[in-house]
């Protein structure tokens, strides 16, 4: 870790829009990303869950926008794989696209949300609808890898600097 970066313990709608955070407690803390769908009266807010990456389709989860999340003070960092063009079929859940507005990350969305899937912008941590369509690219497999610059830091460190707001 070259800097340490600033975690803070915050309500959910406090954390920035694509910054990276650590739910749940301790060492069974996961690493993921805020992100934010604007509804048609308010703001709702998820995780992406991104490490451990949970068995099973990446799955949005919910949070009220008063639980407590970790912020881990920046953006999440990715490495992505080789990019696979026409020779890829279209994009599943879990995988990273690109498309001419930027990269996206596809999840699967909550059953009480009506929709299939959602689209997460890796740039801007929004919560978008049918990028998928407009897929030019799609990598051969992503990692995160905790916090970008300027204060990097992998998901590991990160939970070990958390252990300090749990024990305060």
């Amino acid at each position: 870790m070259t800097d340490t970066p600033k975690l803070e313990r915050k309500m959910a709608y406090e954390v920035p829009c694509g910054h990276a955070v650590l739910f749940g407690s301790g060492a069974d803390s996961v690493f993921g990303m805020k992100v934010e769908r604007e509804g048609r009266d308010f703001v709702h807010h998820y995780v992406v869950p991104l490490d451990p990456v949970p068995a099973g389709p990446l799955t949005l989860v919910y949070v009220d926008p008063e639980d407590a999340l970790v912020d881990c003070g920046g953006q999440v960092a990715f490495t992505f794989g080789p990019r696979h063009q026409a020779d890829r079929p279209a994009p599943e859940a879990g995988d990273v696209f690109e498309t001419p507005a930027g990269v996206f990350l596809m999840v699967n969305d909550l059953p009480s949300s009506r929709k299939l899937h959602g689209f997460v912008d890796l740039t801007s941590g929004d919560l978008r609808r049918r990028q998928d369509r407009k897929a030019t690219a799609v990598y051969d497999g992503w990692e995160a890898h905790g916090t970008a610059a300027p204060a990097r830091a992998s998901a590991a460190e990160l939970r070990e600097a958390s252990a300090d707001l749990d024990a305060g």
